[in-house]
């Protein structure tokens, strides 16, 4: 006895020295289990975050030949319309008239031209006048998958030629996200999410909800098509014209590449899809490379002047199909007598 206190000394037995050992072994077990099985998850909703709105290209798949199917198959279906002239006056208006003439019918349709040819633009202070942002990891995900979705149907294309050429350019061009500019080409068009311009294309960061696939290879292919045309936007005839978006458009469609999540919402040309699906029908591997490389041969090819007026009808009067209640007719009536025409060569 020390102190009037009895000192009893307590000392742990083997067994009970090992038996904590193996508990706290244990615990650290499964927090370490536990760990690995929340990182897994992490990553998978993290992998799932950046990759869910991308698409790996379909070796399996020729996108290109599935534009031209689709064509042929779903929208071959015209009335019995067959036009008896068109006539254009230059000297009508700014640009002048087309005037489209029925059997049937005394008065013409007709149309005010347009500007089938832009001018040059100045875009050497593009980026100098404009205020840029980042992208973030999971759009930069997105406009890779978007590259290599274009990559993919240049490469099964039978149209376009140079083909490596035109994937190291699709690979490297450059895309911008920017917050504001003064530069009056930019600003003219800051109501779109994107736009291309020549060398590269300008994503706008106010339509961040819009931002997707879909959008990236729309203006991808208008790059394509940039390059093809020398790398000079106004060799591009037609450009910024509905048929020109709406050809676009198609060929992005059939690529199949993500929309952005949002069931409420499609592509704003969806509209023009069966006229300009018509005219692939009709002309189908011809009509794509006009497009891409240049539409002399191919006027010469189908009618020479006659046709080449007939031809630049169909795309003005395409920009007013939604407006125009005579334009579907119009449009449907020259398709129809261009299969006609080339069905009894």
């Amino acid at each position: 006895m020390k102190n009037g206190f009895n000192v009893k000394k307590y000392t742990a037995s083997p067994a009970t020295t090992e038996n904590n050992s193996r508990n706290i072994v244990l615990v650290a077990v499964s927090f370490m289990v536990t760990l690995a099985i929340l990182l897994s998850i992490g990553m998978v909703i993290y992998n799932h975050y950046l990759y869910s709105d991308t698409t790996k290209p379909d070796s399996s798949i020729n996108y290109e030949e599935i534009l031209l199917k689709e064509a042929k198959q779903q929208y071959f279906i015209f009335d019995e319309t067959i036009f008896s002239r068109v006539e254009f006056d230059p000297y009508g208006m700014e640009n002048g008239i087309y005037s489209i003439y029925f059997d049937n019918k005394i008065e013409p349709y007709m149309y005010q031209g347009c500007d089938l040819w832009i001018g040059d633009k100045d875009l050497s202070t593009l980026n100098d006048e404009t205020t840029f942002t980042t992208f973030s990891l999971r759009e930069s995900c997105i406009i890779q998958s978007a590259r290599d979705l274009v990559c993919k149907y240049i490469q099964d294309s039978n149209v376009l030629m140079n083909k490596d050429y035109l994937i190291e350019k699709i690979q490297s061009v450059p895309i911008y996200k920017y917050t504001d500019s003064t530069h009056p080409e930019l600003v003219s068009i800051m109501d779109a999410p994107a736009v291309h311009m020549g060398n590269a294309i300008y994503c706008n960061k106010a339509f961040d909800e819009f931002f997707c696939e879909y959008m990236l290879v729309h203006e991808l292919i208008h790059h394509l098509r940039y390059l093809t045309n020398g790398e000079e936007l106004n060799n591009e005839k037609f450009f910024a014209t509905v048929f020109d978006e709406a050809l676009t458009d198609l060929i992005t469609q059939s690529i199949n590449p993500k929309f952005f999540n949002n069931p409420n919402y499609t592509s704003g040309y969806i509209n023009f899809y069966e006229p300009v699906n018509d005219y692939l029908s009709v002309f189908e591997e011809d009509g794509l490379n006009a497009f891409f490389y240049g539409y002399d041969d191919f006027v010469q090819k189908y009618g020479g002047k006659t046709f080449n007026i007939e031809h630049n009808l169909f795309v003005v009067a395409l920009d007013s199909y939604e407006n125009n209640p005579n334009t579907p007719i119009v449009c449907e009536s020259l398709v129809h007598t261009w299969n006609t025409r080339l069905s009894e060569i």
